[in-house]
C-alpha cells in the first residue's frame, strides 16, 4: 500500500512539472510541439519629410520633396505636380543645413539655387552639399534638359563654390579649395549653352626637399584638351 502511494505521488509531481514547463514555454513564445516564431518588429529610422508648395520652373509646375533620414542622409527630389514624375533626384550622405527646419527653408533654396548657369535660356538648379570642411563642400550644378524635361548633374561645372555667373560675357566662374592652394575656373559658353573653352587659374604652395615655393598656373582647355599651359614659381623666404 505504501509503494502504491509513493508511485501515485511521483506521477503527480511529474505531471505538474510537464504542465508547468509547457505553460512557461508557451508564455515565452515557444511551442515545443509545433515550433513558432513571434514576429520581431524591426526598428524604423526617424525620417523627416518636407514638401514645398507648388511653383513653376521652366514652364513646369513642380514641387520639392526632402527626406531627412536620421539626420544623416537627405534625399532631395523635384517632382512634377501634375504627374509626380521625378525631374531631379539628389542622393548623398550630407549634413543638413542649419536652417533645415525653418519655415522659409524652401524660399531660401529658391533664392540661392535657381539660375541659368550655361546661358541657354533655361533655369538650372544648384544644390549645395554641406560637409564639415570647406574643402569638401560641393555645389552640384543640375542643367535643365528641355527635351527630356529633366535636370542632369554636370560633373564638369560642379565645384566647391560658384563665384560669379557673368551673363554679359557668358561666363561661369567656379572655385576649388585645397590644403595649400585654390583654383579659379572660368567656363566660357556659346549661344547654345555649350562650353567653348575652360581656363584654370591656380595659386598654391609646394615643397621641393626643404624649399617651399609659391606657384601660379594657367591652363586653357578646349573640348577637354589642354592647348595652353604656363607656370611661374617663386621661392618663399621665411623670416
Amino acid at each position: 500500500m505504501k509503494s502504491i502511494t509513493i508511485f501515485i505521488f511521483v506521477c503527480y509531481i511529474l505531471t505538474n512539472c510537464n504542465d508547468r514547463t509547457s505553460k512557461i514555454s508557451i508564455a515565452n513564445g515557444v511551442n515545443t510541439g509545433n515550433l513558432t516564431k513571434i514576429p520581431i518588429q524591426e526598428a524604423t529610422q526617424d525620417t523627416l519629410v518636407k514638401i514645398s508648395k507648388p511653383f513653376t520652373l521652366n514652364g513646369i509646375e513642380c514641387y520639392w520633396k526632402h527626406q531627412n533620414i536620421a539626420n544623416t542622409d537627405i534625399i532631395i527630389q523635384l517632382l512634377s505636380n501634375k504627374t509626380n514624375k521625378i525631374l531631379l533626384e539628389h542622393l548623398e550622405d550630407i549634413f543638413q543645413p542649419t536652417n533645415y527646419n525653418a519655415d522659409d527653408f524652401f524660399t531660401e533654396v529658391g533664392n540661392n539655387g535657381y539660375t541659368d548657369v550655361n546661358f541657354d535660356g533655361f533655369t538650372d538648379i544648384l544644390i549645395r552639399s554641406y560637409t564639415n570642411t570647406i574643402m569638401s563642400d560641393v555645389v552640384y550644378v543640375y542643367l535643365f534638359n528641355p527635351k527630356a524635361e529633366e535636370y542632369t548633374v554636370s560633373d564638369e561645372l560642379s565645384d566647391n563654390r560658384i563665384d560669379i555667373v557673368d551673363k554679359q560675357n557668358r561666363r561661369l566662374i567656379t572655385g576649388n579649395e585645397y590644403r595649400f592652394g585654390t583654383d579659379s575656373i572660368i567656363h566660357s559658353f556659346d549661344k547654345k549653352g555649350q562650353i567653348k573653352y575652360k581656363e584654370v587659374y591656380s595659386n598654391y604652395r609646394m615643397q621641393n626637399d626643404t624649399t617651399w615655393f609659391t606657384c601660379k598656373d594657367y591652363q586653357k582647355l578646349i573640348n577637354g584638351k589642354l592647348v595652353i599651359e604656363r607656370r611661374t614659381c617663386d621661392t618663399i623666404k621665411w623670416e
